[in-house]
């Protein structure tokens, strides 16, 4: 049989034990709900983003050219393609400002529907220049020795990405800075401080690839403008 006072002790016990589970869900819910403005012991925090871009030609042109060799034997196959990429890497030493890279390799033997019954030999090599000038001449004397032109691509060069980057960076800072200027006029308010802050760089430049296989004559490519962006994003302290 349960007394007076042991019914006011389970009471007590029983309302406090409700008052915290009600307070620890409020927390919960609080922490899910999301919120770009918020009130803290330092002030008002505004969450927010700016961002920068900046636009400009690409500096470097990448050719991919593949050297073939085929034969009614893999060894034969493989000399012809052999021969023809020494002297593709000789003609590409021999031009200032152009590197060239031998890449891939890969022997193939004869089809099922192949009546010829040869084997084919190939390898992948990979031109680079700071420009157009030195370079498509270049691919159209390697054409003319019997490479195939696989495909022109042009890009931003590290150290031309690396200026780009430090450019559109400052551009999303002042973004950001401006934002939060007029957030806190707006508000009535000044900015106090910056409580956090990172900078994201969406997505890189993408090469702007030209496919071009089995040209005949020097190829021309004209390089379009890319893009590089960086996003500013910041938690702003507001007070009075």
């Amino acid at each position: 049989m349960i007394n007076l006072e042991n019914k006011l002790i389970i009471q007590r016990i029983f309302t406090k034990k409700y008052t915290i589970a009600m307070v620890g869900c409020a927390l919960a819910f609080a922490g899910t709900a999301p919120a770009q403005a918020e009130t803290t012991a330092a002030g008002t925090q505004l969450e927010l983003t700016g961002t920068g871009t900046v636009d400009a030609s690409p500096d470097r042109l990448t050719a991919t050219l593949v050297a073939r060799g085929v034969a009614p034997d893999a060894t034969t196959a493989q000399s012809r393609a052999n021969d023809i990429v020494r002297k593709a890497m000789a003609a590409i030493a021999s031009v200032d400002g152009v590197k060239g890279a031998a890449g891939s390799y890969s022997v193939s033997p004869p089809g099922a529907n192949d009546a010829a019954k040869s084997w084919e030999a190939r390898q992948t090599i990979h031109v680079v220049a700071s420009g157009a000038d030195s370079l498509l001449p270049l691919v159209g004397h390697l054409q003319a020795q019997g490479l195939l032109l696989d495909g022109l691509g042009w890009s931003l060069s590290s150290a031309r990405e690396k200026e780009l980057s430090k450019q559109a960076t400052k551009l999303a800072l002042d973004d950001m800075r401006e934002k939060a200027r007029d957030a806190a006029t707006d508000l009535g308010m000044k900015v106090a401080s910056i409580a956090e802050i990172s900078l994201e760089t969406p997505f890189g430049p993408r090469p702007v690839m030209l496919m071009a296989a089995r040209m005949v004559s020097a190829p021309t490519s004209t390089p379009e403008e890319q893009h590089v962006s960086v996003t500013a994003r910041a938690k702003i302290i507001l007070g009075q």
